[in-house]
């Protein structure tokens, strides 16, 4: 059975108190791996120059001298190979447009739940997502009531999700192959009007307040006798 890739991660951040918080966070997810730290732009881009291994630069916002933002520019140009998740406390809209304009490819809040930070971390490392930022600031869409929109099996793969178990773990509840599974999930995306993975998380959890089992498969009906021609 094939492991999903290591995430070798390069950690910035100039606070003396939340970074050792982070790396321990870092460290206790097994497909992570702490490759540097550093708590300025000038070191994290050398640490860069010597780690060509790192594939993830989670990056503090407001940092002394160079902040964030200018550096998520310039790992973009240097190591292009290297995706930039923006971690802090700013929830400002306009820090988010500028993050997506100097080639991030996240931002998210430091007070989200850790089982969400990690969800952010694998998908823009997994999946070719554009840009995910705080479900908190997303502009609420009208309510999609996912029973009257999603067929049963559809339904038993959004109940899963608000367990936040993989692709791999649902298709071995449900008994399908994995592929079949992103088929759904993009399935479900479609027709809830999903526009990012926090957002995905929160309908499937509150799916599953509702229903305490997932819903039953429904087979075709058996002909009866007079049904056969």
């Amino acid at each position: 059975m094939s492991t999903l890739p290591l995430i070798k991660i390069l950690l910035v951040d100039d606070d003396p108190w939340v970074r050792p918080t982070l790396r321990l966070m870092l460290e206790s997810v097994p497909r992570f791996k702490l490759v540097a730290e550093a708590n300025k732009a000038e070191d994290a881009l050398q640490h860069l120059q010597n780690n060509l291994e790192i594939n993830l630069a989670i990056v503090d916002l407001c940092m002394r001298g160079i902040n964030g933002i200018r550096l998520a520019e310039l790992i973009r140009s240097r190591f292009p190979h290297v995706v930039v998740l923006i971690l802090t406390n700013e929830d400002r809209k306009e820090y988010i447009r500028e993050a997506k304009l100097a080639g991030a490819r996240g931002y998210i809040l430091k007070e989200t739940p850790w089982p969400e930070i990690v969800s952010t971390i694998e998908n823009i490392i997994d999946k070719e997502i554009d840009f995910l930022e705080p479900s908190s600031l997303i502009p609420p869409e009208p309510p999609s009531i996912p029973e009257q929109l999603l067929t049963n099996r559809e339904l038993q793969v959004l109940w899963n999700m608000g367990d936040i178990k993989s692709t791999k773990e649902i298709a071995r509840i449900l008994n399908i192959e994995p592929r079949t599974i992103e088929g759904h999930r993009a399935s479900i995306w479609r027709k809830l009007k999903i526009k990012s993975h926090p957002q995905a998380i929160n309908i499937a959890t509150e799916y599953r307040k509702r229903h305490k089992t997932p819903p039953e498969m429904t087979g075709c009906k058996k002909p009866d006798r007079s049904d056969v021609i």
